[in-house]
């Protein structure tokens, strides 16, 4: 076990995120020492997944979401949010949680497990957006992508320096919209994947009865992308943004 006494809120026995992937020096006598390599926590076990629940009303795009987080993610939320006094929370809120548009409203903040020292902690919250609906010639235009992973991660094409992530993470988003009284479904968004040996994600919209549903889940398995890697994670990063400017048609009946 590698203690870090930098990160308060780390659960005893997984290394701070700080270390990850670091070479210790491990006394085995006054004589002896070994360098160990601090082991990084894998995907899986830094895992966040969003799930939004959504409705049109009144012009308004409303709808309830949960966070619910495991590994590095819920020692960050922690050290951020146990430090702040409530103004600072609603600040924070707002800009971490925030979608769409500078109009988006997020209320009625709950959160379990914020003071605990377990590995799992639950944020949730509703949120509204004025102004995000666009409705032409009897045509409601809605974009499902309110959380646009990755999007701005895309490096500059001259970069030599390895790209480094704080940690290994997977995060999934589920957004289900009911669709308004008096529409029907005129086009879907298009869906797509794409899978590297050390990044992916996969992005899937269908219709169920009626509700539209979006999944999409995006991988990072690695500490350091290095140079290499660049060319793919560029075409992922672009194949992302055109899926996100995909929007869901509705058409009056």
């Amino acid at each position: 076990i590698f203690l870090d006494a930098t990160n308060r809120y780390c659960a005893f026995g997984r290394p701070t995120s700080f270390i990850q992937g670091k070479e210790a020096l491990i006394r085995i006598s006054d004589a002896q020492y070994e360098v160990a390599l601090v082991p990084a926590l894998l995907a899986n076990e830094n895992a966040v997944k969003i799930s939004m629940d959504m409705k049109v009303e009144d012009q308004v795009l409303k709808g309830q979401a949960v966070m619910d987080m495991h590994g590095y993610y819920v020692d960050h939320y922690r050290e951020a949010l146990n430090d702040m006094d409530k103004e600072e929370k609603e600040a924070f809120y707002k800009d971490s949680f925030g979608k769409g548009n500078n109009k988006c409203a997020i209320k009625d903040v709950e959160t379990s497990g914020l003071e605990e020292k377990g590995d799992t902690l639950l944020i949730n919250y509703d949120f509204e957006i004025a102004s995000y609906l666009l409705e032409v010639d009897q045509e409601l235009f809605v974009n499902l992508n309110l959380e646009k992973l990755y999007a701005d991660y895309k490096l500059d094409e001259d970069r030599k320096y390895p790209r480094v992530f704080e940690y290994a993470s997977l995060v999934e988003v589920e957004s289900s919209l009911q669709i308004p009284e008096g529409y029907r479904v005129k086009s879907l968004p298009k869906s797509g994947n794409m899978v590297f040996d050390d990044f992916s994600f996969d992005l899937k919209v269908e219709q169920i009865g009626e509700k539209i549903n979006l999944s999409t889940i995006a991988t990072i398995e690695v500490l350091q992308l290095d140079e290499k890697h660049f060319s793919d994670w560029n075409e992922m990063i672009n194949a992302l943004r055109k899926l996100y400017r995909e929007s869901l048609v509705l058409e009056r009946i």
